[in-house]
């Protein structure tokens, strides 16, 4: 940001309102989201795409058995598995308790899947 000419701690004090002041409304009731952020804030998605690949660096970076591949995008991840479905479930179970807040579904096949509006085959092994 800096070498853009831009103010790194206005942005940052920016950052920071905007995650800590989500305000939604029900039923004419207007509350505060005081843990996670709304998808449908602007700032979700910019936020998301900070702070996940980091905690996925840490989280695999903790595991003795990883995928063959990783692929992210936002909130969908799909990777490539060449271990037993027990050492999948239990990658997927060390994820999730891996952070406080984050919880993932799993989702698997040895067949095919749906990743982002996409069938992936499995052909021919």
């Amino acid at each position: 940001m800096e070498s853009t000419g831009n103010d790194t701690d206005s942005m940052v004090k920016l950052t920071k309102f905007i995650l800590t002041h989500n305000y939604f409304e029900i039923d004419i009731k207007i509350y505060l989201q005081e843990t996670g952020k709304a998808m449908g804030s602007k700032m979700a998605p910019q936020y998301a795409n900070l702070f996940m690949p980091k905690l996925e660096r840490e989280f695999l970076s903790s595991c003795s058995i990883s995928p063959l591949a990783y692929y992210c995008s936002i909130d969908d991840i799909l990777i490539i598995w060449t271990e037993s479905e027990q050492q999948l479930k239990t990658f997927h179970k060390q994820f999730n308790q891996f952070h406080p807040t984050i919880n993932l579904t799993l989702i698997y096949s040895s067949t095919e899947i749906n990743f982002l509006d996409t069938i992936i085959k499995l052909k021919n092994n």
